[in-house]
């Protein structure tokens, strides 16, 4: 089975997952504290390398404050988005941040080759800012991820404190990794150790 999830330079890459779920994840737990990734210019930047080279993501860019900012109020109205989804509780009125977010980019996905001959994702007009690219591609994946084949198996991981959303591939599988399930696991048995005393 393919791992699930690995930390590569501090970012946690999630190959299985989309785009879009993987955006959610540059918040996570590490088994000590939440990290936020898009808390500096600096972390911000580092996640967006990663993720374009592990998960060739959009191209990578240092936002400014600003754009970081805006960066986590996408991913906040993603995450209330996939918990929607998860909890099976879409109504119109809770779709209109989510659309509200893919009507600004007025860019048009396209497949261009790159300088080797290879397919790859672009858009029509070119964006002149890196943030309309980017956004427009989390943006893309999100709606594939919230209405395609993967809505219905879309889960929130059960482990103490866990913060992350999975697609749930097995129906066996409670968390969005091993370690994950481990924790949950460990937490268990505290506290039928801690009952029966």
């Amino acid at each position: 089975m393919a791992k699930t999830q690995d930390i590569i330079d501090g970012v946690l890459v999630r190959p299985l997952e989309t785009l879009a779920t993987n955006f959610l994840s540059s918040r996570y737990y590490n088994g000590r504290r939440i990290v936020d990734l898009l808390g500096t210019p600096e972390d911000a930047r580092r996640w967006i390398e990663v993720i374009h080279v592990q998960l060739h993501g959009p191209r990578p860019f240092t936002p400014t404050t600003d754009e970081l900012v805006r960066l986590r109020d996408i991913r906040g109205v993603l995450e209330a988005s996939y918990g929607r989804t998860v909890d099976n509780d879409f109504s119109t009125g809770s779709l209109n941040a989510l659309n509200d977010l893919l009507a600004e980019p007025m860019l048009r996905p396209r497949i261009d080759l790159d300088r080797n001959g290879v397919a790859v994702a672009a858009w029509t007009p070119t964006p002149d800012q890196v943030l309309a690219e980017f956004t427009a591609t989390v943006l893309v994946a999100s709606v594939d991820t919230l209405t395609g084949p993967r809505a219905p198996l879309l889960r929130k991981c059960h482990a103490p404190r866990c913060v992350l959303y999975f697609t749930q591939l097995d129906s066996r599988q409670h968390w969005c990794s091993n370690i994950c399930g481990n924790r949950a696991r460990v937490a268990r048995a505290a506290t039928r150790a801690n009952s029966s005393e």
